[in-house]
């Protein structure tokens, strides 16, 4: 028997339902779609901020007869910091020049983030014209999956990078991680991954979420009825 339609009626050849799951489906990735441009959009953003952060931050409180603090943060085109000490704050700055094995960490670091930016943007650019462009096929979802990779292999480089550049540097101690804190008499210093560190983890999952929204189920086609 033919599939009844709302207020009793029926439509020959019982297509209603399968129609309607089309239409319902094709709805679901629309909607589905749109969500993962935005996700995709952010995630990108996260990983740009990545490359301008601080991936670094080392603090020291001074707690001599002259209290001081120097937070000092280290990011891929050099440090800055911001020293206070009697109510007088300076904020100087520097590059890498004097401390070769510092610069090639943050070099590898820059370009890992540079390339999550790019393949980022890859995925969005894909992403905002596969409705239009059919032969996009699975190449948005790929894109942003090797940025999801890029960005969270960037921060992991970056903990084993970075920490064999700041023990040949002086700047930590053999043994220390990438959180930590020591003291001694006169100061405290503490110190822990900056800001980019967290953003590119972030962007990592926004960008491997986002990509998984792009996988289209397929669509079934109403299927014929006997007449």
């Amino acid at each position: 028997p033919d599939a009844p339609l709302a207020g009793g009626a029926e439509m020959p050849g019982g297509a209603a339902n399968p129609a309607k799951r089309v239409a319902q489906d094709a709805a679901s990735r629309t909607r589905r779609a749109w969500l993962a441009l935005a996700v995709i959009g952010v995630g990108t953003c996260f990983a740009l901020a990545g490359v301008f952060g601080p991936w670094f931050v080392l603090v020291t409180n001074g707690v001599a007869a002259a209290p001081y603090t120097d937070v000092r943060d280290y990011g891929v085109g050099g440090w800055s910091a911001t020293d206070t000490t009697s109510g007088i704050t300076a904020t100087p700055s520097g590059n890498y020049l004097s401390s070769p094995e510092l610069g090639a960490a943050f070099l590898v670091v820059s370009v890992l983030a540079w390339l999550a930016v790019l393949a980022g943007l890859a995925a969005f650019s894909l992403a905002y014209v596969a409705p239009w462009w059919p032969r996009a096929g699975r190449f948005p979802a790929l894109a942003g999956l090797a940025a999801a990779a890029l960005s969270l292999a960037t921060p992991i480089i970056f903990l084993g990078a970075f920490l064999a550049a700041a023990k040949t540097e002086g700047l930590l101690a053999t043994g220390a991680g990438l959180w930590g804190s020591e003291a001694s008499s006169q100061s405290r210093v503490t110190w822990s991954a900056g800001g980019a560190w967290y953003s590119l983890v972030i962007a990592a999952a926004l960008l491997a979420f986002g990509s998984v929204l792009l996988v289209r189920r397929r669509v079934a086609s109403p299927l014929p009825t006997a007449p």
